[in-house]
């Protein structure tokens, strides 16, 4: 949930970017093997993500 807020903060105020989408992506990327995640990937406030040793 931190990283999804402070991807937010962190956005460009003329293209911000919203919860869902950075969630979404984390998720994929979860998926596709770039970050390793535990936990239920359906929520994010009961999910936690590091980085990938690969």
């Amino acid at each position: 949930m931190r990283i999804v807020g402070q991807t937010i903060g962190l956005s460009n105020p003329r293209n911000p970017v919203n919860e869902v989408f950075a969630s979404g992506r984390i998720k994929a990327l979860v998926e596709a093997g770039k970050l390793k995640g535990r936990g239920d990937i359906t929520s994010m406030r009961a999910f936690e993500v590091k980085r990938s040793g690969t």
